[in-house]
C-alpha cells in the first residue's frame, strides 16, 4: 500500500501550471473570469467532499479496497447530488451547512522509525490555524486537536471564487450530474478511481493566490 502512496504522491507533486480552457459561445457554458482564493479555501472544501478511508480523505467510486466502513456508508459526494445533479448554489449550500473535517493523508515512510501514520494536509497551514486558534482560546491550558479545529472551521465561510473554481473543473457548464461528476473521477484517477489531495489540487483548472507550494509543504 505504501508503494502505491509513494508512487502517486511522486507523479502529483511535481505540479504544473494548468491551462485555462478557450471560452465557446454555447448556451450555458460557464466564461472565465480570473479568481483569487488561498490554499486554506480549498481545504475547506474538499475536507467536506471527501471522506476518511484507508489512504487518508478521498473522493472514491467504486473501489472497496480503500474503505474504512464495510457497512457502505454513503459518501459526501453522493449527499451533495441527491437530485443526480448540481449547479454552482447547491454545491455552495452544500458546502456551507456540512461540517468540516481537516483532510488527512497517509504518510508514506518519510519519519524515521514511524509505520504508516496520518498527517494534516498542507502542515504549513494546519499549523498556522492551529496558533490563530490557539490564541483566541480562553483557557492557555486548552490543547488544540482536530475536533476543536475542525469544530473552528466548519464556522468559517469560504471564498466564492473557490468554490467556482472546484466546481468550473469538474464542469464547464452551468449543471454538474452525478454521471458527469463520477466520470470525471476516473478521468483524474484513472487507476482506482481515488481522488485524495494531490490529485484533487493537482487537476484544478486555477492556482491560489497565496502560493501552490502551500497544497503540499
Amino acid at each position: 500500500m505504501l508503494k502505491i502512496v509513494n508512487a502517486k504522491n511522486n507523479i502529483l507533486s511535481e505540479h504544473k501550471k494548468k491551462k485555462h480552457p478557450s471560452v465557446r459561445n454555447k448556451r450555458n457554458l460557464i466564461h472565465f473570469n480570473p479568481r483569487a482564493f488561498l490554499v486554506f479555501d480549498i481545504i475547506k472544501i474538499f475536507g467536506r467532499l471527501s471522506d476518511k478511508e484507508l489512504l487518508g480523505h478521498v473522493i472514491s467510486h467504486n473501489n472497496e479496497f480503500i474503505e474504512l466502513d464495510k457497512k457502505k456508508k454513503t459518501k459526501k459526494w453522493e449527499i451533495l447530488f441527491n437530485n443526480d445533479y448540481i449547479n454552482f448554489d447547491i454545491l455552495k449550500n452544500f458546502l456551507l451547512n456540512n461540517k468540516f473535517e481537516w483532510p488527512l493523508t497517509v504518510n508514506s515512510g518519510q519519519i524515521k522509525n514511524q509505520g504508516s501514520i496520518n498527517i494534516p494536509v498542507s502542515p504549513i497551514v494546519y499549523v498556522e490555524n492551529c496558533r490563530k486558534i490557539s490564541e483566541q482560546v480562553k483557557n492557555k491550558n486548552t490543547k488544540i486537536n482536530l475536533k476543536i479545529i475542525n469544530d473552528y472551521i466548519s464556522e468559517m465561510p469560504i471564498s466564492n471564487d473557490a468554490i467556482q473554481c472546484v466546481f468550473s473543473s469538474f464542469s464547464d457548464y452551468e449543471e454538474l450530474t452525478k454521471e458527469q461528476f463520477i466520470n470525471k473521477i476516473h478521468e483524474w484517477a484513472p487507476s482506482d478511481g481515488i481522488i485524495d489531495w494531490y490529485t484533487f489540487v493537482y487537476n484544478l483548472k486555477e492556482e491560489p493566490s497565496d502560493n501552490i507550494k502551500r497544497f503540499f509543504d
